[in-house]
């Protein structure tokens, strides 16, 4: 295995290369996170020169998917832009949605999100998040998220492992923001959720992801840098101290379906 900073990635008449590595040598590239904003979206062009196959992530997919705007299976209801006025005039539409939740397009750790309880405050909070022309979110509460949420990771439609964050001060499940982990064992209708969003997300070239339920909810699914593995290990020591082989035979199964083996 070898690793390079986003930096380094550059197209040469070899072909696409990390320095005066060329990428064609390697079973699969990951780019993971997004590295600087001001030279992501010529990275993501540049990796777009390799066959999908070879790629973990879809470079498309980290452009069209980081961010919170695309509508996916058991979303609860949403909106995105960048006016308050108009955003919240189209949560008034909905008077049996009464709590809301703003947060960034494209933020991440639960910074900047709010729950809001009155149509002021939405407002209140939507100038705040929109302030400088910034996009942002605008999502229906559900009360499901109380008993936590559940984040499973997703290695080539193959669920290696979930764990259990409770929140622990309002209703942020973040581990980074108090939440508490705990082993969970999905049951067969989550699971089948939670593939069928697998599945979504594989036909979008998106093959490494983590995903965040409040049953039936989906709250969020993180492709760029999506953490637990961590968690998991930690939490699964004792009974399933395997999840490194879990993840190597997701990753093995990627170059299965690229090589034909």
């Amino acid at each position: 295995m070898s690793v390079f900073k986003h930096s380094e990635l550059c197209l040469l008449e070899t072909g696409v290369s990390a320095g005066f590595t060329p990428l064609a040598n390697f079973d699969l590239i990951w780019m993971l996170g997004l590295g600087e904003k001001h030279d992501f979206l010529d990275r993501c062009q540049i990796l777009s020169n390799l066959p999908a196959s070879q790629l973990v992530n879809s470079p498309l997919a980290s452009i069209f998917f980081h961010s919170k705007h695309a509508s996916l299976p058991h979303s609860p209801l949403f909106f995105s832009g960048n006016n308050a006025h108009e955003l919240a005039a189209a949560a008034q539409r909905h008077p049996q949605v009464s709590r809301w939740v703003v947060k960034p397009s494209a933020g991440s750790y639960g910074r900047g999100v709010a729950k809001t309880n009155s149509q002021d405050e939405l407002l209140q909070q939507l100038a705040k998040a929109t302030a400088g022309g910034k996009y942002c979110i605008v999502q229906a509460y559900v009360d499901e998220i109380v008993d936590g949420e559940t984040r499973s990771l997703l290695v080539n439609g193959e669920i290696i492992g979930s764990y259990l964050r409770i929140p622990e001060k309002d209703f942020l499940a973040n581990l980074s923001q108090g939440g508490r982990a705990r082993s969970t064992v999905l049951d067969t209708q989550q699971t089948a959720q939670v593939i069928e969003i697998g599945n979504f997300l594989a036909k979008k070239g998106i093959r490494f992801a983590s995903v965040d339920m409040a049953f039936p909810w989906l709250i969020e699914v993180n492709i760029a840098n999506p953490g637990g593995l961590a968690t998991l290990a930690s939490l699964e020591a004792d009974l399933h101290p395997n999840i490194e082989e879990r993840l190597v035979r997701g990753l093995r199964g990627m170059l299965g379906w690229r090589t034909g083996d």
